[in-house]
């Protein structure tokens, strides 16, 4: 029998050949995990381009998740790579364009929104939200941008006084307007209600030297 001898540079460039293939296959063939999903291989990829973002808020040049591969690792575009979400700014209720400046009830000074109720005569905000059991109350809202500012009257006697030198003047219900603004107040009646005074409603819009008058 004849044997057949291979020169070691014949070797050599065979075991090459066969190498180049072997790595050309396994960077075309997909691969699968345990669920036989396909999971794509991507030769000559680094840690860093294989790490995933895992911030749950944005990151700024001023606060950086030091825990996230991504958003920590140094020259970072946050920009771009952060997934995190932006927080939320707070947002500030404002009063209706028009709500009074000043509003007087019975001689009171009513700033803050809500229900109240008579005790002694005097008129004292209730802490409940919910409408009094009963009569008499009322109600104030300084409004929005949809509804203006509105005083709900339920079985109420709103008295003012006789002195006219000041505010509220005398009035049973006085609304005097913002500077610089006309002034709009809706008054809702429920059941029968009173409001008596020098002057029963003074609605005040100043501007300039022009004064509004009385209703």
């Amino acid at each position: 029998m004849k044997k057949r001898l291979f020169s070691p540079l014949l070797a050599a460039a065979l075991a090459a050949a066969l190498a180049a293939a072997v790595a050309l296959t396994a960077a075309a063939l997909p691969a699968f995990a345990d669920g036989g999903e396909e999971t794509p291989i991507t030769i000559g990829q680094s840690q860093e381009q294989q790490a995933e973002c895992t911030c749950t808020a944005l990151c700024t040049g001023d606060n950086i998740n030091a825990d996230c591969p991504v958003c920590s690792a140094e020259g970072a575009e946050l920009d771009k790579v952060c997934v995190g979400t932006a927080p939320m700014l707070p947002v500030t209720a404002l009063a209706a364009e028009g709500a009074p400046g000043s509003l007087y009830v019975a001689g009171q000074q009513i700033t803050d929104e809500g229900y109240y109720t008579q005790s002694g005569g005097n008129w004292t905000k209730s802490d409940d939200a919910s409408p009094p059991p009963s009569a008499p109350y009322f109600h104030y809202t300084k409004g929005n941008d949809n509804t203006p500012a509105t005083l709900t009257l339920s079985g109420a006697t709103i008295q003012g006084g006789t002195s006219t030198g000041s505010v509220p003047y005398g009035a049973g219900i006085y609304a005097q307007c913002s500077i610089g603004q006309s002034v709009t107040l809706t008054i809702k009646l429920i059941g029968e209600n009173t409001i008596t005074g020098y002057y029963g409603i003074y609605v005040d819009a100043q501007q300039g030297e022009t004064v509004g008058t009385n209703a």
